[in-house]
């Protein structure tokens, strides 16, 4: 029963990934894609919330160690990026027309999406723990850890060159309407897969050095 929520968890989570990365290619999937798998996204964040209400409920505890702050900072911000993202987006998508700011909305719209990326990034790399406990179990993984570790860090220079190739400064402070800048789909959903797994490599190297716990 443990191993199956345990597998449910960790396909809820990916789910996360794959609408959060779909969202993003918006320029390409079209309004209605775009719209249904923002919903969705909002649906699956308090489905993932509800899965790991012992964890919010260990917040209540204490006392605070100073490591605590990091991953409870970044849920607290993921929570007001996904309040941004829901009322900028049902703005634009239902009611454009009546508001004079469409511009400025659509630039926090696409600002609070790509720092969603970011604090998804940071918040999987912080509570990864569980998964790669539940791999390195696998003999397969064991086997292929060698390869997987340069892997990662060549994945990780990826991800900082995607981050200037998505002007992610420019999104992250709502300076750009648009979350494009990539020629396809396929390599916009690349750069900010990219983004994220180099966001989930830098939280998790901070837990193995024993920066944040």
């Amino acid at each position: 029963m443990a191993n199956t929520k345990r597998i449910f968890k960790i396909c809820v989570d990916g789910l996360l990934v794959v609408l959060l990365l779909a969202s993003l290619a918006c320029r390409w999937t079209g309004h209605r894609m775009h719209l249904w798998a923002g919903y969705g996204w909002i649906l699956i964040v308090f489905l993932h919330a509800a899965l790991n209400w012992q964890w919010y409920r260990s917040c209540l505890r204490s006392p605070w160690p100073w490591r605590r702050w990091v991953p409870a900072v970044t849920a607290a911000a993921l929570w007001v990026g996904t309040l941004g993202l829901l009322v900028s987006g049902v703005l634009l998508a239902h009611f454009r027309r009546e508001i004079a700011s469409a511009m400025l909305w659509r630039q926090i719209h696409v600002g609070c999406a790509y720092w969603l990326l970011v604090l998804c990034g940071l918040h999987a790399g912080l509570h990864g723990q569980a998964f790669l406990a539940a791999l390195r179990q696998k003999t397969w993984f064991i086997k292929m850890q060698k390869l997987f570790t340069p892997l990662a860090w060549l994945a990780a220079a990826g991800g900082l060159w995607a981050c200037w190739s998505l002007s992610l400064g420019k999104k992250l402070l709502f300076a750009t309407p648009f979350a494009g800048g990539a020629s396809s789909w396929l390599s916009l959903t690349a750069q900010a897969a990219a983004v994220f797994w180099l966001c989930a490599f830098a939280a998790y190297f901070l837990i193995k050095r024993g920066t944040v716990k």
